[in-house]
């Protein structure tokens, strides 16, 4: 059992040490007739009784209980000075030359000691009726100043514990960093080799550096981009605002898919054709004749009536507005079609959607037109501000005044 480790039970109350004063009858009244040098003598008399009666007799105290300090003027705490708060005498029962106890506010009370813990408890449980062995050891173990081997133990294991669990969590976490910047390092020492030996003006393709810093990650293949689910469309304050759709790398980098207002109507036109309205929409009814349905139906409400002037197909019900575009941009692509079938020779006719051949021939974005397969009545290519391949016929007048203020 040690000090540290006990905590001591509640003090019993002690009465104050307090200094007898003799009371010294003072005069109310001043006679005329009085002298001054009566006056003086009653106040030397007076001053002689007062300072004889402040002085106590040397209390019958121990030295090694006796503090070196002066005593205070009045009663106030030991450490801080302070008089406003309630004072309690030190528990090591410490005194004045005077006989007067250290005393101490309840911040800077001292700790008492095992035994002085111990003895205040067994006089508390005395005065509250304990007399037995018993009584008076469960009065200290009450009081927490009994060892208890057990509960140490267990105290001890607990923490142990904690201090594993934390140190495995540690432990995982250092790995986990120590294993990411061997990665690190091993791509750093991969492109370091690749560039070893080779002068400030070389050259290398990326598909060489991307193998030397990770040589399992596939590098050949096409550039995979996700996209971020926004798009940014033009706010109007300048003429021909492109509208970013944005997107994101395999690696994690940043890109952005650059429209202009004719490029945004044409992918989501070719989008569009490909949702097969009426076929794969959950709603039942969607894409069903006109002269099927009630208008007047409440289930109707919101719907989309559709009817393409051109084309045969009669006017149909759409549930949602995707629905609806998605069929006026299929009966688009099937007047476009018919008339680029009326245009040109029946014998050659071209198809309604441009085919993608896996090749390295250029081809036109818009119309799927090549050097070996120009448009009717020719084409050739234009420069545009979006960089992609483009013929004379399917570029807008501003694409071509781009193209020939470029000449220029």
């Amino acid at each position: 059992m040690n000090a540290s480790s006990q905590t001591p039970g509640a003090l019993p109350p002690e009465t104050p040490y307090q200094r007898q004063l003799v009371p010294v009858p003072l005069p109310t009244t001043l006679s005329g007739m009085q002298s001054v040098a009566d006056l003086q003598d009653s106040a030397a008399a007076t001053t002689t009784v007062l300072s004889s009666t402040v002085t106590p007799a040397t209390p019958d105290a121990p030295h090694h209980l006796r503090t070196p300090f002066p005593e205070p003027a009045g009663r106030e705490c030991f450490m801080c000075g302070t008089n406003e708060s309630l004072l309690y005498p030190d528990p090591r029962g410490r005194r004045y030359d005077s006989g007067a106890p250290v005393l101490y506010c309840g911040t800077h009370v001292p700790d008492a000691t095992p035994v002085q813990a111990a003895a205040k408890v067994m006089a508390s449980a005395m005065e509250n009726g304990s007399a037995t062995p018993r009584e008076l050891a469960q009065a200290e173990e009450n009081a927490g100043l009994l060892f208890d081997p057990q509960r140490a133990q267990d105290i001890a294991d607990g923490a142990r514990e904690q201090a594993r669990a934390e140190s495995a969590a540690e432990i995982a976490r250092l790995r986990e960093e120590v294993a990411s910047l061997a990665h690190f390092k091993a791509q750093l020492d991969g492109i370091r080799s690749a560039l070893a030996g080779r002068p400030d003006s070389d050259l290398m393709f990326v598909r060489e550096i991307l193998a030397a810093a990770d040589p399992q990650a596939p590098f050949g293949a096409p550039l995979s981009v996700t996209w971020d689910g926004i798009v940014m469309g033009p706010s109007g304050d300048t003429l021909r605002e492109r509208t970013l759709v944005p997107l994101t790398t395999s690696h994690g980098g940043k890109a952005a898919l650059a429209l202009g207002a004719e490029q945004r109507l044409a992918l989501g036109g070719l989008l569009l054709t490909h949702t097969h309205t009426g076929e794969t929409c959950p709603t039942p009814d969607c894409g069903i004749e006109a002269v099927t349905l009630d208008e007047a139906d409440p289930t109707m409400e919101g719907w989309i009536l559709v009817q393409v002037a051109g084309t045969d197909s009669p006017a149909r019900w759409y549930c949602n507005p995707w629905c609806a575009s998605a069929a006026i941009s299929e009966a688009g692509a099937e007047l476009a079609a018919d008339d680029q079938a009326d245009a040109v020779d029946p014998d050659q006719q071209a198809s309604a959607v441009p085919v993608v051949e896996d090749d390295d021939e250029p081809r036109c974005v818009r119309c799927g037109c090549t050097d070996s397969r120009a448009c009717p009545g020719g084409c050739h290519w234009i420069p545009n501000q979006q960089m992609v391949d483009l013929c004379s016929v399917c570029a807008t007048p501003d694409e071509l005044a781009y193209a020939a203020g470029g000449a220029r």
